[in-house]
């Protein structure tokens, strides 16, 4: 996270709002908001994980909005997806890949947010500098 960073919590989300800085492309805004509680594996996750990035910051217009959801009654843990959109089909498609390795990884449903002109070859330090801030927020507690 940057020296710039600020943190906010509730009684069941907390949210990160920084710059991050990925070793092998542009730095990016991230809008993090995760579930005080650690989502746990088969079980009903309700508070979601909300993710947006975006090249130029809040004001930049909304690209996709990508709603997923796990559906833990099947053995195959279906994923199910909705969306809103205002991008190209690459960038749309990055988030719903997104939304679907977040619930995957972190079994709890999610939003995902992409806005701005991100370059597929950049999607990987997207994900690793995410998943990475995620993670910290379940060592730390």
């Amino acid at each position: 996270m940057s020296e710039d960073s600020k943190v906010y919590e509730t009684g069941y989300t907390k949210t990160i709002v920084t710059t991050v800085t990925p070793l092998f492309s542009d730095p990016f805004q991230l809008v993090l908001v995760v579930p005080i509680q650690k989502p746990i594996k088969g079980e009903r996750n309700l508070v979601p994980i909300t993710i947006h990035i975006s090249l130029t910051g809040s004001d930049a217009p909304i690209g996709c909005y990508v709603y997923s959801v796990m559906d833990i009654r099947r053995k195959d843990a279906q994923i199910y997806q909705t969306l809103l959109n205002n991008a190209e089909e690459t960038l749309v498609d990055l988030g719903k890949r997104f939304g679907q390795l977040v619930c995957k990884k972190f079994y709890a449903p999610c939003y995902v947010s992409l806005s701005g002109d991100l370059q597929v070859g950049n999607f990987m330090d997207y994900i690793r500098e995410v998943f990475g801030l995620i993670e910290k927020q379940y060592e730390q507690a």
